[in-house]
């Protein structure tokens, strides 16, 4: 699977970047994240936990590299205390490609 960690209106919206909607606590989230078009916040790591609790081996995980630019953006961004406790590298990723299998 290929998985965007990124904020989607930062598309197509050049006012904010890719973690604009990580300065949002869950309460304030839960105002802007439309059941039309959900956006996913987990992060990488979350991922990774994730995939293991459910019983799923994993076979690669590629995760694109995080440059200084993005580390900038993401400082830029304030993020909430629940990514900001997080590894500034894990948090940046901006997309993976996974693959994984039942073990």
């Amino acid at each position: 699977m290929n998985i965007d960690y990124g904020d989607h209106y930062s598309y197509y919206d050049p006012s904010i970047n890719a973690y604009h909607f990580l300065r949002f606590d869950e309460r304030h989230w839960r105002r802007y994240n439309s059941n039309l078009h959900y956006q996913n916040r987990l992060r990488h790591g979350w991922y990774k936990e994730r995939f293991e609790q459910a019983g799923f081996e994993i076979v690669e995980m590629r995760p694109n590299e995080v440059s200084a630019a993005d580390i900038s953006l993401l400082h830029e961004a304030r993020l909430d205390a629940e990514f900001a406790r997080l590894e500034p590298t894990d948090v940046a990723i901006r997309n993976a490609t996974v693959v994984v299998r039942k073990s």
